[in-house]
């Protein structure tokens, strides 16, 4: 294994739950709040998102994993991908629920199907580390590829992807590069679909 790929994997198995939230801001007022958790229950999936970061993080606001987990559901169960990301976070270090996994895996693989680069990378090092999911190269090397193609990439550098996908290219072989490069365009085909639908 190379020193990237060993990196992300201790990245992935160390990462601090807050990368995942985005902070909604520190100096939300009484009434702002007050509209924001009238919002929420009304079924804004970015209100309740930002409750649920409001609740994590706890700055000016009660820290609260098991609210900030529920918050994040809500939005995630209405499609919001950053919600879907913060969930799979709150599900791979037990913040406010029980530690699972697989139920992290769930929710990073909707995140990354609807494009959320962060989630895309995360899914190749489960993949190929067997967290969460069968372990497989392939797939691993199909995530990392459409990972390296996002240009929202976060938390890794380019050249870092790069340098992962390579890594992952090289436990394989040709007949398996080729393979995971049709489930990219398959993936490329759909992601397509699903943009030019939403327009």
């Amino acid at each position: 294994m190379g020193k990237a790929l060993l990196v992300a994997l201790m990245f992935l198995r160390t990462a601090s739950a807050a990368l995942a939230a985005v902070d909604p801001g520190t100096t939300v007022e009484a009434t702002a709040r007050h509209a924001l958790v009238i919002q929420a229950r009304q079924g804004d999936a970015e209100a309740q998102f930002k409750l649920g970061g409001l609740f994590l993080l706890g700055e000016r606001w009660p820290q609260d994993n098991t609210e900030a987990a529920s918050w994040y559901r809500r939005a995630a169960e209405h499609g919001h991908a950053m919600a879907q990301g913060s969930l799979a976070v709150i599900y791979t270090y037990g913040l406010g629920v029980q530690r699972d996994v697989r139920e992290a895996a769930r929710w990073y693989r909707e995140a990354a199907e609807q494009g959320d680069a962060d989630s895309q990378v995360t899914m190749a090092l489960m993949y190929y580390a067997g967290i969460g999911v069968p372990q497989s190269k392939v797939l691993a090397y199909q995530w990392a590829m459409i990972a390296d193609a996002n240009r929202a990439l976060i938390l890794f550098s380019r050249s870092e992807m790069q340098e992962i996908v390579a890594e992952i290219a090289a436990e394989l072989t040709a007949s398996e590069i080729a393979r995971a490069e049709r489930l990219v365009r398959h993936w490329e085909a759909r992601a397509g679909n699903r943009s030019q639908n939403t327009q």
